[in-house]
């Protein structure tokens, strides 16, 4: 983020990292009770440690990060249990922030406190998130796409009742600012961290506001009032899929460009990817910044017992992908990437892959261009 949550200074943070950053990456699972702290083997001190050395996380006047950000999609969502997989709470502890694939309404109680639990304890950020083709996609009312009837007016189609719901055919931009708006009443109501919007139209998810980076700006913009760096808020905004689909001023809208990188297997094929950003961005940003704001993710659900597959990584050689992910520098570009994840971490066993990268990512002595 481009604001800098809590002052700490520079030696309790060297001191509180050197104490701690080995612990909360550590490859062995937590143990963890649903009851939190009461039930966890680490004291207040330490979860006081951690959410102070998540806040911390600044950038200086080129955009470049003082550390990068670990991140998954989140599933499979419980929020009780003896499985703490199944809980936010289970979570390694040195993750920031997820996004929930799914279940992000209709909460349980269990699922609320869990949620709570995460936030407060270990200062875990957690987003909401959903694809985005067409106006009105996931908050339209189910009634409205059931009846296709809109104040007494009988529509042919679905799509079209939710185009009258919202006003498409009077006012575009409206009808998006106002989608925007249920978009964010929503987070507000289940207490979310902010957005992630899903981009992929050039992936089975065109639509009528996906298909035009006009329209997305007017979602981002109104959105921006809310979350992400242009709100004041701590709250997140940020897209991933096809984040270089945007207009290159949006870029100053959002706090991450996520990428699903599941299939590159070597650095060369991420260089591109960047290279791909530069070209989107780069009147906005350095290459720097660009960097620094990019989040490279493999995809757990197919490749989590092998940390997303093979690759070749050009300071460690061949490693697992996340891993690989984490040592990642772009060439002559003297910027940290932004930060590694996971898409469905939860078929990582135990996280032991996912701990084993997020070592690699905050070991400050890897993947330099040194």
């Amino acid at each position: 983020m481009k604001k800098k949550l809590h002052i700490i200074s520079a030696f309790c943070l060297l001191m509180m990292v050197a104490a701690s950053c080995s612990d909360w990456t550590r490859p062995e699972a937590n143990v963890y009770e649903p009851a939190g702290v009461e039930g966890s083997d680490k004291d207040e001190a330490y979860y006081a440690n951690l959410r102070a050395w998540k806040a911390s996380r600044t950038v200086d006047e080129k955009g470049v990060p003082n550390r990068s950000v670990s991140f998954g999609w989140f599933s499979d969502w419980t929020g009780v249990g003896v499985n703490m997989s199944n809980q936010l709470m289970g979570l390694p502890d040195s993750v920031d922030f997820v996004s929930m694939w799914g279940n992000w309404h209709g909460l349980s109680p269990e699922k609320k406190e869990d949620l709570r639990k995460v936030q407060e304890i270990k200062g875990t950020k957690v987003l909401m998130c959903f694809i985005i083709g067409n106006i009105g996609d996931q908050t339209t009312p189910q009634e409205v796409r059931t009846s296709k009837n809109v104040d007494g007016v009988q529509y042919s189609t679905e799509q079209d009742a939710v185009n009258a719901y919202w006003g498409w055919n009077e006012d575009k931009e409206a009808a998006i600012r106002k989608y925007a708006r249920s978009i964010l009443d929503t987070i507000k109501v289940y207490n979310w961290d902010g957005f992630d919007l899903d981009l992929e139209p050039h992936y089975g998810s065109a639509g009528n506001i996906a298909s035009y980076p006009e329209r997305l700006h007017m979602l981002l913009d109104e959105m921006s009032k809310e979350l992400g760096p242009k709100s004041g808020t701590d709250k997140l905004l940020c897209v991933d899929g096809e984040p270089d689909w945007l207009l290159p001023e949006d870029g100053q809208l959002l706090d991450y460009f996520i990428i699903q990188a599941y299939y590159d297997g070597s650095d060369s094929s991420i260089d591109g990817r960047l290279e791909g950003l530069f070209r989107t961005y780069e009147g906005i940003y350095s290459r720097e910044a660009i960097v620094g704001k990019t989040i490279l993710c493999v995809n757990y659900e197919s490749y989590g017992t092998s940390g997303g597959g093979s690759y070749n990584s050009r300071a460690l050689g061949r490693t697992f992908k996340l891993n690989g992910y984490a040592a990642y520098r772009y060439p002559e570009v003297e910027a940290p990437i932004g930060g590694i994840g996971a898409f469905r971490m939860i078929f990582d066993k135990d996280y032991a892959f996912f701990r084993e990268a997020m070592k690699t990512l905050h070991s400050g002595n890897i993947g330099t261009n040194e």
